[in-house]
């Protein structure tokens, strides 16, 4: 009894979709670095302003603009 190639790659494809699935995706990364960035932006805003934190909030602003476009532009796909 042997092993055909399809049934080989059949199985080797199986375990690997099985292992992708432990392994978060770019579009996860992308949430929850704007869930991160979210999070520090509510902080900042509460806590003292001064030229450090203002500079820190518009990067802050502008990359969760670029997140939201990546984002938006996967959902499209």
């Amino acid at each position: 009894m042997s092993l055909g190639w399809g049934q080989f790659f059949g199985g080797l494809g199986e375990v690997i979709g099985k292992v992708t699935t432990f392994i978060p995706s770019r579009i996860e990364g992308l949430k929850n670095e704007r869930q991160r960035l979210l999070e520090e932006k509510a902080r900042l805003v509460r806590g003292d302003a001064n030229a450090k934190t203002s500079a820190r909030l518009g990067w802050i602003t502008a990359r969760i603009a670029t997140l939201d476009g990546l984002l938006a532009s996967r959902a499209s796909d």
